[in-house]
C-alpha cells in the first residue's frame, strides 16, 4: 500500500518503473546488516525509498485501534 504510493509518486515525477528495484521482506531482510550491505554492494543503487509499516492493528477492535492510533492529549499533574 504504501510502497505502491511511492511508486506511483515516483512515476508520475517521471521516473521509469523500469528503473525501480523491489525486494520483498522474504528476499531482502533490513534487519540483517550483512545482507543489506551485499545487496546495497551487487546492486548499487543511486536512491533508497523504504516503505515498511507496521499493520497489526487493522484487524483489532475499533475500540482499540482508537486507543492506538487517536492523538494523545498531555497529562496534566
Amino acid at each position: 500500500m504504501v510502497g505502491s504510493s511511492i511508486v506511483r509518486q515516483l512515476h508520475i515525477g517521471g521516473l521509469s518503473p523500469a528503473s525501480l528495484i523491489f525486494r520483498t521482506y522474504a528476499e531482502l531482510d533490513l534487519t540483517k546488516r550483512a545482507g543489506v550491505q551485499a545487496f546495497c554492494a551487487a546492486v548499487q543503487p543511486t536512491q533508497v525509498d523504504l516503505a515498511a509499516a507496521s499493520v497489526f492493528l487493522m484487524n483489532l477492535p475499533k475500540a482499540v485501534y482508537d486507543q492506538h492510533t487517536l492523538p494523545t492529549r498531555p497529562s496534566h499533574s
